[in-house]
C-alpha cells in the first residue's frame, strides 16, 4: 500500500472517532477521507466545517453562533494530509477500505 504507516495509523484513529457519531460505512470513501482530513486540522480555512456536538446533536462549525458547550467530534491531529506521499484517489480509497475493516 502506497498510503504512508503514519498516515494510516492517524486515518484510523479518526475514523473510529467519527464512527461514533456517523455511519462510516455507508459514506463513499474519497469523501470519508476528506471529512476525516476536515475535521482533524486546526487550520483557519478549514474550520467552518468542522463537525460539532453538544452531546444530542451534530452541527457544522459555520452554523453555531456560541461555541459553550459544544465539542469537536474529532481530536485535532495536524499531520493528517488529504494527499500524503502524492497518493491519488485510488490509494486513499485503498487504504480507507483497509482502515474501515479495522475499526
Amino acid at each position: 500500500m502506497k498510503y504512508p504507516v503514519n498516515q494510516f495509523e492517524s486515518l484510523v484513529s479518526i475514523l473510529k472517532q467519527l464512527k461514533k457519531y456517523v455511519d462510516v460505512e455507508t459514506i463513499n470513501p474519497s469523501n470519508l477521507h476528506y471529512i476525516a482530513y476536515v475535521n482533524s486540522q486546526v487550520r483557519e480555512g478549514l474550520s467552518h466545517n468542522v463537525i460539532y456536538t453538544n452531546g444530542t446533536e451534530l452541527r457544522k462549525a459555520h452554523s453555531i453562533e456560541n461555541f459553550e458547550g459544544w465539542n469537536p467530534i474529532v481530536n485535532k491531529i495536524e499531520t493528517f494530509e488529504l494527499y500524503p506521499n502524492e497518493c491519488n484517489d485510488n490509494n486513499i480509497e485503498t487504504a480507507v477500505k483497509k482502515a474501515l475493516k479495522l475499526i
